[in-house]
């Protein structure tokens, strides 16, 4: 058993918004939806401005970073194990390749322990200085362009 009150009349808010006038530009369909007058309304700009002019995307040519040379200076303090050490817990050498920067920055008076770009090569140099800092050595840490 049904009432009348219980019936709910959905056709009279279509009726509705049908009734409004419409603005230009929008088209009546039998079933339009909000979304299709919305974008009518809101068309872009860049629609009524070019008139028919060709639009070109720009060809845009990213350029790769310079790079930095973190060297490791010689001092007569620092033992050839806390450089090996440095090497190998901040640059990621094996003990081959540490031996070998190792030596040259006793010989030479300067090492490459790597090359990167200026953050990472700032930071590593920060990390390598206050570690020999805190461990009590002289070791220095620089970085330069490449």
């Amino acid at each position: 058993m049904t009432t009348g009150a219980s019936k709910v009349n959905h056709s009279s808010r279509f009726e509705l918004r049908q009734s409004r006038p419409q603005s230009r530009g929008q088209k009546q369909f039998e079933n339009d939806s909000f979304w299709y007058i919305f974008a009518q309304n809101n068309r872009s700009m860049n629609d009524d401005r070019h008139d028919g002019a060709v639009i070109t995307k720009p060809n845009v040519k990213t350029q790769r970073p310079p790079l930095y040379h973190v060297l490791l200076l010689n001092d007569d303090y620092t033992p050839m194990d806390f450089v090996i050490l440095i090497l190998k817990k901040f640059f990621m050498k094996t003990e081959a390749e540490a031996t070998r920067i190792m030596l040259q920055v006793h010989n030479e008076g300067a090492g490459l322990a790597g090359t990167y770009t200026y953050e990472v090569a700032e930071t590593k140099v920060y990390t390598v200085n206050e570690f020999s800092r805190r461990q009590k050595h002289p070791l220095k840490c620089t970085m330069e362009k490449e």
